[in-house]
């Protein structure tokens, strides 16, 4: 239904004239009446909220009418019979939108509801609904007419909708939403990133309930809490152990929220999901180390109280290896005899799955990097070795095998600073295992205690040896009290001399021993520290969590607390300080203070911080980075590699081959080439053919690092479209080729007729004058057409062979001469030149001319003589061409400038053409001179 044309009532309309009383005109009365129920149409429209509203289809959209209502968004009629204000003022960038809609230059026929912010007089930006329709006014103008009013914020809610849908799709937490209406609370909404989470699209969550996840794995403490949360309808957090698509476990930390209707009524609920495997792999890293840690405190008041070493030692490794998951445990002691060195095995302890081997089988192994035992340097150097067995020299695969070894894990032990005395190995039955740094920096504090017992037996030893030998040769007890306080001096040297420091308080917390590694760390002195509170030391940030980390301790509830905090130290911030503490009791059991180590971590700090930010830097890459074991198996793959072969997230690579990314014969080059060249180099670049996983192919530009470990790191693009790019550049090049050849030949095929038209025009030429012009002209036609013949015949379009082209020119000229110079003899002199068709022309021309002019000119009698012509590059750039003969010689009148002759005024032309020099000399003939600048080559196709 169209809606009435309203009235212009913006303008003021006539008063009807007064009626006689005595006659009544009936057309008088159907005007009263017209302008009644206008006036009662204009009062209807003034209170209503319905606006009016007519515009010409022009810039700026004039409007012609409008209701004098529009005063409810700030403005008057006459704001817009006047021009102050048009339509397009009104609307908030939103003229194409409107122009879309109502064409400014055809009739769109029926109406069109738009909703457009309309400006007004205020600050307002009110929605503002048109319905309207195109017509043509009186003149035959396009107009839009209609009705215009004020909505509710209908697209601002539809915009805050889908802002809000957006939002939740590019969120990293996974969101979930099920319906607490149905049964078995089934998935109705899931975000992009549970795809990146678990592997699983969010369609395959739809209808579902989430403990799908979980698999069989449903006795989780995690799930009980989850499952009181949903029967009491209220919020929770929970970290439960779920399943990928590709069946690789992973920790998934949960916050469950219900969603309540306005009665209360629980309708549904909303779980965020997060992916924490990596932290929890990092607590689990840092409760081994704890392990391992403890159990070194452990195995070290074992070694200090016991009077038997190898007993107490064999105790010690069993503590240790058992928290480190590890099958084996051996020391090892290097002997010297001379220039050699040896292994000996001086303890050890085997789990139950590996039987204990014969001692005497490991005694005096030859042990030199020469014999083949390659890590032998690098443990002396105090370096830590770790690997598999695959890939090792023979002597330390047959030793490690021999063990039951397929990974193994070996640890410098050191007898005081830089004095190297033997090994701590970790083997595993299992290949591919690897310790973290975390676990590796643990187990070398056994090491280091080791040692250091190592050093203190062997200093007791010798005391006890002196304290005999003194015993027996003089008896004196004061000798033999000086050795026990020298051994007591040892002892305590081997304290002083541990990296780590050693400390003591009391009960108040305040210092009573500190070691000399304090100094070394911190910068302060013992003695200004000792009888000060620790609590002093402690970062100020760091204090009250310091404070909250030891209170479980004090209170008893654990043995040992270990947390890592920053202390104060001189010259700098802060170190980052790895506390390790424990009570001390008296025999009351009462505490008197506490007791412990402290040990400076801030290079791994830093080097964690480092290693972080370089993750990140890998992860935002344009290129795909992975990094692979000496297997072929991929331990770190970042988002674009997974992405570049078609896989969600990189969980899907890792522990794969790299085998399944290439076809079969990609395979084959690669094991059989570009391996073995990186093995060789250490490097290796190219391109290869890999293989997405939905099987379809692409080109890949691909680098390869070997490491040190045997481990390869890789770096891959995608150059598909690159490589289409080529190819169609090389075809296109191909294409301009033939072109130019076909152009080069069509110029020299015209050449040749214009010289045969000539040659035909010869033949009716009588006069001798005349003829020789004719005759002239051919020769320079033939030059020019003979570069183009070269051209064409070139493999390089641009440049000639120009050697081969004097020869032939020259051949040319010298036939062309009559019977009477067939005494005069030719010689031609020119270096390997290729020259650029905007040099060789000119050359050519300029060969062609004096050359010709010394067969005519040089030898008027007709005698016997001879010609020369050389040509050769000066110096880069430059070219120099002598034309010579010994005939009568050029008259000393003439001005090669500014000769008479045709032929002589185009060579001077050429030479500045080619911005050279041109010198005559008159001794014994005449010898032209030219130094020529060679023109710069213009590349047709690039």
């Amino acid at each position: 239904m169209s809606p009435p044309t309203a009235p212009d009532i913006s303008r003021n309309t006539p008063s009807p004239p007064k009626a006689s009383p005595s006659a009544v005109d009936p057309s008088d009365t159907s005007r009263r009446d017209a302008t009644t129920t206008m006036q009662e149409l204009a009062a209807i429209l003034q209170e209503s909220p319905v606006v009016a509203i007519r515009w010409r289809l022009e810039p700026g959209w004039p409007v012609e009418y409008v209701s004098e209502n529009i005063r409810l968004f700030g403005y008057t009629a006459e704001d817009f019979a006047s021009g102050a204000v048009s339509l397009s003022d009104l609307l908030v960038d939103e003229r194409n939108a409107m122009t879309d809609q109502c064409p400014e230059s055809e009739l769109v026929s029926g109406y069109r509801r738009l909703e457009y912010r309309m400006r007004t007089a205020g600050t307002a930006r009110p929605l503002v609904r048109f319905l309207v329709r195109t017509a043509r006014d009186e003149r035959g103008r396009l107009c839009c007419q209609g009705l215009m009013t004020e909505v509710p914020e209908s697209l601002a809610h539809e915009e805050r909708l889908r802002l809000l849908e957006q939002a939740i799709n590019t969120a990293h937490s996974g969101i979930i939403i099920a319906d607490a209406r149905l049964s078995d609370l089934p998935v109705i909404f899931a975000n992009s990133a549970v795809e990146t989470i678990s592997g699983y699209a969010p369609e395959e969550f739809l209808g579902r309930n989430c403990r799908f996840l979980q698999g069989n794995d449903v006795e989780q403490p995690g799930l009980e809490i989850v499952r009181r949360a949903l029967a009491e309808k209220r919020d929770c957090e929970a970290v439960l152990r779920n399943y990928r698509k590709d069946g690789t476990p992973f920790w998934n930390e949960i916050r469950l929220s219900p969603v309540r209707n306005r009665s209360g009524e629980v309708t549904h609920f909303i779980g965020v999901q997060a992916d924490i495997t990596a932290r929890k792999e990092a607590e689990a890293a840092m409760a081994r180390r704890d392990a391992i840690l403890e159990a070194v405190s452990v195995a070290t008041e074992t070694l200090l109280r016991s009077d038997n070493y190898h007993q107490a030692l064999s105790t010690a490794l069993r503590q240790i290896g058992e928290v480190t998951g590890a099958d084996h445990l051996c020391v090892w002691q290097e002997k010297k005899s001379g220039d050699h060195r040896t292994l000996s095995l001086d303890q050890a302890w085997f789990g139950p799955s590996l039987p204990y081997p014969p001692f005497d089988r490991y005694q005096g192994i030859a042990w030199e990097e020469s014999l083949g035992w390659p890590s032998a340097e690098e443990l002396r150097q105090g370096r830590v070795v770790q690997g598999g067995v695959e890939g090792r020299a023979q002597p330390e695969k047959e030793l490690l095998r021999s063990l039951g070894t397929q990974s193994y894990l070996c640890l410098p032990i050191l007898e005081g600073p830089n004095r190297f005395w033997g090994l701590l190995t970790l083997g595993c039955r299992e290949a591919g295992v690897k310790w973290n740094p975390v676990e590796v920096e643990a187990l070398r504090s056994a090491t280091r205690v080791l040692g250091a017992i190592i050093h203190n037996q062997r200093t007791e030893r010798e005391l006890r040896l002196g304290e005999q030998r003194y015993r027996e040769l003089s008896g004196d007890y004061e000798l033999t009290n000086q050795a026990l306080r020298k051994s007591e001096a040892q002892y305590r040297s081997l304290v002083t001399n541990l990296k780590e420091v050693v400390f003591q308080t009391d009960a108040q917390g305040l210092w009573t021993y500190l070691n000399s590694a304090w100094t070394e760390i911190t910068g302060f002195s013992v003695e200004e520290s000792l009888g000060k509170s620790f609590l002093g030391f402690v970062h100020p940030d760091d204090r009250q969590r310091n404070s909250e980390l030891f209170l479980p301790l004090i209170e008893r509830k654990k043995e040992y607390c270990r947390h890592e905090v920053r202390y104060l130290a001189k010259g700098e911030p802060y170190r980052w300080i790895e506390v390790f503490a424990r009570l001390t009791t008296d025999e009351n059991g009462v505490m008197t203070g506490t007791a412990g180590t402290l040990s400076d971590i801030t290079a791994r700090r830093e080097a964690e911080d480092v290693l972080r930010r370089q993750l990140l830097a890998i992860e935002a890459a344009a290129d795909g980075i992975a990094i692979l074991d000496r297997e072929g198996v991929y331990t770190y793959v970042n988002s674009t590699h997974a992405v570049l072969f078609g896989y969600a997230n990189a969980y899907e690579l890792v522990g794969k081959s790299w085998r399944e990314l290439y076809g079969p014969e990609e395979q084959a080059l690669l094991e059989q080439q570009i391996l073995p060249t990186l093995r060789e180099k250490r490097q290796w670049r190219g391109t290869l053919q890999a293989r997405r996983r939905d099987g379809s192919f692409f080109d890949q530009e691909l680098s390869l690092t070997l490491e040190e470990d045997g481990g390869i790191v890789s770096v891959c693009r995608d150059v598909s479209e690159r490589r289409r790019a080529e190819e169609r550049l090389q075809k296109s090049l191909k294409e301009k080729d033939v072109m130019l050849k076909e152009i080069h030949h069509r110029v020299k095929n015209n050449m040749q007729i214009v010289s045969s038209l000539l040659n035909l025009q010869l033949e009716h030429v009588k006069d001798e004058h005349m003829r020789a012009l004719f005759v002239d002209s051919q020769s320079r036609i033939v030059s020019m057409a003979l570069v183009h013949e070269k051209l064409y015949q070139s493999a390089d379009l641009a440049r000639i062979d120009f050697g081969e082209y004097a020869r032939d020119l020259t051949d040319s000229l010298v036939g062309s001469q009559d019977a009477r110079s067939a005494r005069i003899s030719f010689q031609l002199d020119c270096d390997d030149l290729h020259l650029g068709v905007d040099t060789a022309i000119p050359c050519g021309l300029i060969i062609n001319e004096l050359v010709s002019n010394a067969y005519k000119h040089a030898f008027p009698s007709g005698g016997a003589g001879a010609i020369r012509l050389r040509l050769a590059r000066t110096s880069p750039g430059w070219l120099e061409l002598e034309v010579a003969d010994n005939g009568a010689g050029m008259p000393v009148d003439i001005d090669v400038s500014r000769a008479g002759t045709l032929g002589l005024q185009l060579v001077a032309t050429l030479v500045q053409q080619l911005r050279g020099t041109i010198e005559v000399y008159r001794d014994a003939g005449t010898r032209f001179v030219l130094r020529l600048h060679e023109a710069p080559e213009k590349r047709l196709v690039q």
